[in-house]
């Protein structure tokens, strides 16, 4: 138990009862912030008492402090964010033993403080009473603190209760600098349909406080903030060495998921720890390459490996797929290998995961338009000619994207196609063809165009 007075922010609890937490769950959002939850328990007397609550130094919103109690009624909540001046602390340390070291550092001056005036501190020496002028020019040396100062913000409340007894205390609050971001890892073959998929969750705590056995749970969704506040800052990275017995489970948690680490964390300053999450064998992969391409446009294309993965229980996930970054290997022992790095949509059950790769070396295409014709002065006709080269040894399924980039169009349709298609936006339609290993193929259509007068 302390006893003191509180002197603007130096924190001076007046018979406060410090309180332990007893449990520690965080619900920790990719937005950057956490809704942390702290359970305590509290010995009421009858009557009225103070409670002093340990609450982090930084990052946390004061606004969105809340308690509850199981029994008594909450009189007030005093938040104190301020540290004590100087002045502040020599007035705290009045009758202690005190050393100044000088401002040139070559002096030390000790004794017991008695007493802080203006510009003066008395200080009583074993040679007689000392007048130190301008004390807060010199260095204060302290074994330790008052136990009247707090060089942190302080949390008290003030709890009335008619009869004594036992009660349970829940504190939640919002806390910024911490954040996740789920990261997969795809161990490609070269050629079938199987793929690997591996997740982990990287836990990034920008803060310097530090979170003792906490149970955290990693939230998929975005919930509206204002503001939304975002930390980002170097951390050293740890990785958990526990091996994935099975993979954590999503539970629907509002309109969002959340995954619930099945062992308590210890989150440290600056630190970004990763977790395992699952581990899946894929069984049907599509793989394609996709070439996009406007109507203006002429000469050589590129195309850019696509994988899409079915979020089906049947092809072994399933599972709600958090936003994140996807970083793919080659699975063939002989020449393992990177292949690329993509960002990760979040992806319900029963959609489609697409992976974007980067473009690939041995399948082009060159683009010319070989026919223009003017049926009227609104009306004109297109032909194009898109040859595709496909210079790998295996087959390759290719789609080509066309997008009708004319600004002054009113409306446009294809009138022959030398292939199938379908319109995937208001101005694109995508062709798709399967292309034998070392081989070429011409897609030829001619577009109709009516112009605004």
């Amino acid at each position: 138990m302390r006893y003191g007075i509180a002197v603007l922010g130096c924190v001076l609890a007046l018979s406060a009862q410090e309180l332990t937490r007893q449990a520690l769950q965080m619900f920790v959002y990719q937005q950057g912030f956490a809704a942390v939850e702290e359970r305590y328990q509290l010995l009421l007397p009858s009557g009225t008492a103070r409670f002093s609550l340990p609450i982090p130094a930084s990052a946390l919103e004061p606004q969105s402090l809340h308690l509850q109690l199981s029994s008594g009624r909450l009189q007030q909540l005093d938040y104190s964010a301020q540290l004590p001046t100087g002045e502040q602390l020599l007035k705290a340390l009045r009758g202690q033993p005190v050393r100044f070291l000088s401002p040139d550092g070559q002096q030390v001056i000790e004794g017991r403080l008695t007493e802080v005036l203006a510009e003066h501190a008395v200080l009583r020496t074993p040679v007689g009473i000392l007048l130190l002028p301008s004390p807060l020019s010199y260095r204060i040396l302290l074994d330790s603190l008052p136990d009247a100062v707090q060089l942190r913000p302080s949390l008290l409340a003030t709890v009335s209760s008619e009869r004594s007894g036992n009660a349970q205390a829940l504190l939640r609050y919002l806390l910024n600098g911490i954040s996740w971001q789920m990261r997969y890892y795809a161990h490609l073959p070269d050629t079938g349909t199987q793929l690997r998929l591996q997740s982990y969750a990287f836990i990034h705590n920008a803060t310097e406080e530090h979170f003792e056995n906490a149970q955290l749970s990693l939230v998929a969704g975005q919930p509206q903030r204002q503001p939304s506040v975002v930390f980002e800052a170097a951390a050293a990275l740890r990785t958990a060495e526990a091996k994935l017995a099975e993979a954590i489970p999503a539970e629907v948690f509002g309109d969002y998921y959340r995954y619930e680490l099945p062992q308590r964390v210890t989150l440290l300053p600056r630190q970004q720890l990763s977790v395992p999450v699952f581990d899946a064998v894929v069984s049907s992969v599509e793989r394609l390459y996709r070439i996009r391409t406007l109507s203006a446009h002429s000469g050589r294309l590129s195309a850019e490996l696509t994988l899409r993965i079915p979020n089906t229980t049947a092809n072994g996930l399933g599972i709600p797929l958090p936003a994140g970054i996807v970083q793919v290997y080659s699975a063939a022992l002989e020449q393992p290998g990177f292949l690329g790095e993509s960002p990760l949509a979040q992806t319900p059950v029963g959609d489609t995961a697409v992976i974007t790769l980067g473009r690939a070396f041995d399948i082009q295409a060159q683009q010319r338009r070989r026919e223009q014709r003017e049926l009227s002065p609104t009306t004109v006709q297109l032909t194009y000619e898109i040859l595709l080269h496909n210079r790998r040894p295996a087959p390759a399924t290719v789609e080509l994207a066309f997008q009708v980039s004319e600004w002054n169009v009113v409306e446009w349709d294809i009138v022959r196609s030398s292939h199938p298609y379908r319109r995937e936006e208001a101005q694109t339609v995508v062709f798709q063809t399967q292309l034998a290993g070392k081989s070429r193929e011409t897609i030829t259509f001619t577009l109709q165009l009516r112009r605004r007068p």
